[in-house]
């Protein structure tokens, strides 16, 4: 369950990259207005997303990613 929440939040900034690529190429927006929403996905940490999100929303336990049952 904890691998499947840290892809979906990798599926999730693949897509936002994709989008910021495609405005690149579109010239729909000023560069400066893009890039920094690309620095940001740069900084995206899909485990420590999912550990914030439990810790701030109180939705359950945090277990390692990788941990076999």
């Amino acid at each position: 369950m904890e691998r499947l929440e840290v892809e979906r939040v990798e599926v999730i900034q693949q897509h936002l990259c994709q989008c910021t690529q495609l405005w690149h190429q579109m010239d729909m927006f000023d560069h400066s207005t893009v890039e920094p929403v690309v620095q940001l996905l740069r900084k995206v940490d899909p485990a420590k997303d999912r550990e914030l999100w439990i810790k701030e929303h109180k939705t359950g336990n945090i277990h390692p990613v990788d941990m076999e049952i």
